[in-house]
C-alpha cells in the first residue's frame, strides 16, 4: 500500500438549488467563488455531501450543473434526501430519477493521493440499518490498512459502522441536520457540516469546511462564508469599558457564563478536531484561568450549577458533574446511543435533581451522584431536528418541548416521569423554540413557531399568545416581574403584559443583517439569538450584528450600546455589578454594569 500523500480538500452541504433562498445559480455561484479566493491552491476539489436540488426536479438538476461551472475545482457529489424526490410536474417519486441521469450515480467511490472515498446512498431504509454487497465488495478491493473516508448525507448510527470494522474508516462526512457536529465513536471521527447557502437549523453560520489529510489523521477548519470585521469597537454610545478580556480558547454557541462563587464557569465547543470540548473556569475579578475540563465533544448551551459542581450536557449526550475548584470529574452519565444523539438544549437543576436529554432519552438524574432516577425512551421517536427548548421545573413537575415535535410540550412528573399534559395541536406552528421558563406563580412562557404562548403549568392550557413575525429564534423569554421581554427572528424585541399578553413596546435592535448569516434557511437575517437580560431599569439584549444593547425596559428606548462586529449569541450574565460576555471572536468580556 502507497503512503497517503498530504492534500486538502473542501466539503459543502444542503445547497437546495430551488429553494426560495437559491432560487437561481447566482448564490452557489458566489459561493463556489468564495470558496476558490479563500482555499486558493490549497483545495484539490469538494465533496458535495446531498440535498444538491430541494426537489429533485430536472430544472434543478440543471441548476446545479449549471453553478458548478463557476469553479475550477471537481466537485464530487452525494445523494441527499431531497434529491431523491424527483418532482417530475405535479407527481413525485421517491427514485431519484434526474439526480441519477443528469448529476452522479448513487453510489460510486474514488481515490486521491492513498486515500479511498466512498460516496454512499443512505436514503433506502435497508441501506441504514445493513452495509450494502456494493460497498462491501468497493471496501475489500483495497488494498488493506487504506485509509477510508466514508461520504454520505445522513450520520449513520453506530451499528452500521460497527459491522465495518475490518476497514480503516477514518472519518464520515454529513450533511442532512444544517447543524454542526463532530462525534468521534473511539475509531471514527464523524464530521457533520453546516449548511453552505443559508443559516443552521441550530443558527451555526452558513460556512464550509476545509480539511486536510495529514498522513494518519484528518485535520479540519470550518469558515464561514460572511466574516466578523473586527474586535471591540468604541462608538460614541456605549456601555462601560471592559475591564478584561480573556481568550476562551475554544468556541461558545448559545452557552452563557454561569457566575457562582468568584468564579465564570463557561461550555466550549471545538468541532475542529475530535476531543477538544470543554469547560472551563476563569477568576470573576482577573480573568485568570482557574481549570480547563476537556470533554469528548462540545457543549452547546449553559451549564447547570448544584452544590459546588458545574453540570454539563454534551451536543452527544455526555453529561458530566465537574468540582467547582478543580474542573475534576465527579461523574458522568451518557443519554444512550452517543452516536444518536443531537443535544442543544440545557440540563436543569431542582431540588437535587438533574433533568436533561432528547425526546428519545430524556432523564431525572440524581445531582449528587449522577444515577438515573427515571429515565423517558418514548417522548419522540428520534432528536430531528437541532432542539434548544430546555426544560424547566417547579419542583412538583418538569416541563420539556422538542423542535419540530408538535404536541411536545409537555408535563411529567418530577418524582417519577410519568405524563401529566401534553399540549394540544398538531401544526408545525406548534412546535416549540425556545427553553421553557416558569414565573413560580403558575404560569409558563414558551415560544413555539407560531408566537410567545403562556400556558397554566397546572393544566397545560394556554392563556394567550402574542405573535413575534419571525419567532424561528431559540431566545428565551425574559420574565420579570409583571412583563415577559422576548425577542424575534426579525431582529425586534417586545415587551408584553405578563397576565393578558397585550404589548407594551417594541424596540428594533438589529441595525444590519447578521455578519455570519446564521439565520435558519436564509442568507441574511436579523434574529436575535441572545436572550435578553433585566438589570435595573434596563434590558440588555445581545444581537447577531455585534452589538450589545441596553434598552429602557419601560420604554423600550436605546440607551447605550457596544459594538463587537461579531455575533453575539451567548446570552449577557450579570453578576457583582458585571456583565460577562462570551462572543464569537473567542473572548470572554468583562463589564462594569
Amino acid at each position: 500500500m502507497t503512503a497517503a500523500a498530504r492534500f486538502s480538500f473542501v466539503q459543502i452541504t444542503d445547497l437546495h438549488l430551488g429553494f426560495r433562498e437559491v432560487a437561481s445559480p447566482e448564490p452557489l455561484v458566489e459561493d463556489l467563488r468564495q470558496i476558490e479566493r479563500e482555499t486558493g491552491e490549497r483545495a484539490a476539489f469538494i465533496v458535495a455531501t446531498g440535498d444538491l436540488t430541494d426537489h429533485g426536479a430536472e430544472a434543478e438538476c440543471r441548476m446545479y450543473l449549471e453553478a458548478i461551472r463557476a469553479t475550477r475545482l471537481k466537485i464530487h457529489p452525494v445523494v441527499g434526501n431531497h434529491d431523491y424526490i424527483h418532482l417530475v410536474g405535479q407527481e413525485a417519486k421517491q427514485d431519484a430519477g434526474s439526480y441519477q441521469r443528469l448529476i452522479s450515480p448513487l453510489n460510486y467511490s474514488f481515490d486521491w493521493q492513498g486515500v479511498h472515498f466512498v460516496s454512499y446512498d443512505y436514503f433506502p431504509p435497508e441501506n441504514r440499518k445493513q452495509v450494502t454487497p456494493w460497498l462491501r465488495n468497493d471496501l475489500s478491493a483495497q488494498p488493506k490498512g487504506t485509509p477510508v473516508i466514508f461520504l454520505t448525507h445522513d450520520q449513520l448510527p453506530a451499528a452500521f459502522y460497527e459491522q465495518l470494522g475490518e476497514f480503516r474508516i477514518v472519518a464520515t462526512l454529513s450533511g442532512h441536520w444544517h447543524s454542526s457536529r463532530l462525534y468521534h465513536d473511539g475509531r471514527i471521527a464523524h464530521f457533520n457540516g453546516p449548511s453552505l447557502c443559508f443559516g443552521g437549523i441550530d443558527y451555526s453560520p452558513r460556512a464550509y469546511r476545509l480539511f486536510t489529510w495529514e498522513g494518519e489523521r484528518l485535520m479540519c477548519e470550518t469558515i464561514p462564508l460572511r466574516k466578523p470585521t473586527g474586535l471591540l469597537a468604541s462608538p460614541a454610545r456605549k456601555l462601560s469599558a471592559a475591564p478584561w478580556p480573556v481568550a476562551l480558547r475554544g468556541e461558545v454557541h448559545l452557552a452563557a457564563p454561569v457566575v457562582q462563587q468568584g468564579r465564570v464557569f463557561l461550555g466550549l465547543m471545538d468541532e475542529q478536531q475530535p476531543g477538544n470540548g470543554a469547560v472551563a473556569s476563569w477568576d470573576s475579578d482577573t480573568g485568570r484561568e482557574v481549570w480547563r475540563a476537556p470533554l469528548a465533544a462540545s457543549v452547546k448551551n449553559t451549564l447547570a450549577w448544584h452544590d459546588h459542581k458545574v453540570i454539563a450536557a454534551t451536543v452527544t449526550g455526555e453529561v458530566a458533574a465537574l468540582d467547582r475548584d478543580t474542573g475534576a470529574r465527579v461523574w458522568s452519565y451518557q443519554l444512550g446511543d452517543a452516536s444518536r444523539r443531537w443535544i442543544f438544549s440545557s440540563p436543569v437543576v431542582r431540588d437535587g435533581r438533574v433533568f436533561v436529554g432528547q425526546g428519545p432519552h430524556f432523564s431525572a438524574l440524581d445531582a449528587a451522584t449522577g444515577q438515573p432516577l427515571w429515565v423517558r425512551t418514548d417522548l419522540t421517536e428520534n432528536d430531528w431536528i437541532s432542539s434548544y427548548v430546555s426544560p424547566a421545573s417547579d419542583g412538583e413537575r418538569v416541563f420539556v418541548g422538542f423542535h419540530w415535535k408538535p404536541r411536545s410540550v409537555r408535563a411529567l412528573d418530577a418524582g417519577s416521569g410519568q405524563a401529566l399534559w401534553q399540549q394540544p395541536g398538531e401544526p408545525k406552528s406548534s412546535s416549540p423554540v425556545s427553553p421553557i421558563v416558569l414565573d413560580g406563580c403558575g404560569g409558563l412562557y414558551v415560544v413555539l413557531q407560531r408566537g410567545l404562548c403562556k400556558l397554566d403549568a397546572a393544566t397545560g392550557v394556554i392563556l394567550w399568545e402574542f405573535p413575534l413575525g419571525e419567532t424561528w429564534s431559540p431566545a428565551a423569554p425574559c420574565v420579570d416581574h409583571d412583563t415577559i421581554y422576548a425577542a424575534s427572528g426579525a431582529g425586534v424585541v417586545f415587551a408584553v403584559d405578563a397576565e393578558d399578553g397585550r404589548k407594551r413596546w417594541e424596540s428594533h435592535c438589529s441595525e444590519a443583517d447578521d455578519s455570519s448569516a446564521m439565520h435558519p434557511y436564509r442568507r441574511r437575517g436579523r434574529a436575535i439569538v441572545s436572550s435578553p437580560r433585566a438589570h435595573g431599569d434596563s434590558l440588555l439584549v445581545g444581537t447577531n450584528d455585534g452589538r450589545l444593547v441596553r434598552l429602557d425596559k419601560n420604554t423600550g428606548a436605546l440607551q447605550s450600546f457596544v459594538q463587537f462586529h461579531v455575533p453575539l449569541t451567548s446570552s449577557p450574565t450579570i453578576a457583582g455589578g458585571r456583565i460577562f460576555l462570551a462572543a464569537r471572536d473567542g473572548n470572554l468580556y468583562s463589564l462594569r454594569a
